[in-house]
């Protein structure tokens, strides 16, 4: 079998091609691994979804490319960034990618709103801000197009709430202010880092089905961080399944939803409630991996029912598993047993 990430040429037309970012973070008793060689790919106009229960490295991921990796205690040590198909960061040098990329053609929403918005400042001002920074525009320029954008995501009476602080908003509210924010600078790639997290389902649906409508009228790339499978199923036309710092499993996500060919998301999938039947949820056996350690095995082995000899003494490359999809297991070796039984690897 083949290794998917080497033998793949760069695709030039692709908006976002991370390859084999590595990033550190330095504490009191050691070093944390947070990524440990993530490679993924987004399609100008396409939704990518990443993956994985907390801990994984999503939103490092994220942080990387928006040149948010804090510089005292944090660093990439090894790999790349290219998009557009020009380099926005290699080896060590964060001050192109922050200086030329980040807030102008990529954007972010951050995870919680609350947090992410000043409260001593109105929310006009802090939408016409990137106006005012990155486009030269007056103040009055900048608040009047912070106008538009409030209409644009459906917050009504926007005259008035320009003119009000974040304390006088509801979550969801809060979370349109933040896509209003993200869409000021008209941005190419927009990632969404848990958009719906603390909203109620119907809040939720409307959040998710906005950023839809504009990513449509803007042919924007979107990259939304998630836990949620109804999220993936909702929005992405890709998936990328993080566990333990590294990209597991990858491709379409319809043909992943339907049948996962990593262990890892089989034990997500089976982890979701059925609403049609009242069934017990399967969890997933063991503790997540300790990212204190550089793993040169598969980090998933100790928790995998399907372990085999080979997990424990080398990391797995992604195989394919169909058209479109790979999965970091050795079970789609072309030498995997057909029935695999756990052998050596024991459970946390």
């Amino acid at each position: 079998m083949k290794n998917e990430i080497q033998d793949r040429p760069l695709l030039y037309q692709s908006m976002l091609e991370i390859s084999d970012l590595y990033v550190d973070f330095s504490v009191l008793n050691g070093t944390i691994h947070a990524l440990q060689g993530v490679s993924l790919t987004v399609e100008a106009g396409k939704t990518l979804a990443i993956v994985g229960e907390s801990g994984c490295g999503k939103s490092v991921t994220a942080q990387a490319i928006m040149g948010l990796i804090p510089v005292v205690g944090g660093r990439i040590t090894k790999g790349s960034i290219r998009f557009g198909g020009q380099t926005v960061y290699a080896n060590d040098d964060t001050k192109l990618q922050k200086k030329e990329w980040a807030g102008k053609q990529i954007a972010m929403i951050f995870q919680d709103p609350m947090n992410g918005l000043n409260p001593t400042l109105t929310i006009g001002e802090q939408i016409a801000e990137p106006l005012v920074v990155h486009k030269g525009l007056s103040k009055s320029e900048g608040q009047k197009i912070a106008i538009e954008l409030l209409d644009k995501v459906r917050i009504a009476d926007a005259k008035l709430r320009i003119k009000q602080y974040p304390f006088e908003f509801s979550g969801g509210m809060l979370q349109r202010v933040m896509i209003a924010m993200s869409l000021a600078s008209e941005p190419k790639l927009l990632i969404a880092d848990e958009p719906t997290t603390a909203l109620d389902t119907t809040v939720q649906n409307q959040i998710l089905s906005l950023l839809a409508e504009i990513q449509r009228e803007q042919s924007m790339a979107l990259m939304i961080i998630t836990h949620d499978l109804g999220v993936v199923a909702k929005m992405a036309d890709q998936v990328a399944v993080m566990y333990g710092g590294r990209v597991v499993e990858r491709g379409l996500s319809d043909r992943i939803l339907a049948s996962p060919g990593h262990p890892y998301m089989q034990g997500l999938k089976e982890a979701m409630p059925n609403l049609k039947k009242a069934e017990p949820l399967t969890a997933i056996a063991g503790t997540p991996p300790d990212l204190s350690k550089l793993y040169s095995s598969c980090s998933f082995a100790p928790r995998c029912r399907y372990g085999m000899k080979v997990c424990v003494e080398r990391i797995p490359p992604l195989f394919s598993v169909r058209d479109q999809h790979t999965s970091a297991c050795w079970l789609h070796h072309d030498a995997a047993p057909a029935n695999p039984l756990v052998l050596d690897v024991p459970h946390d």
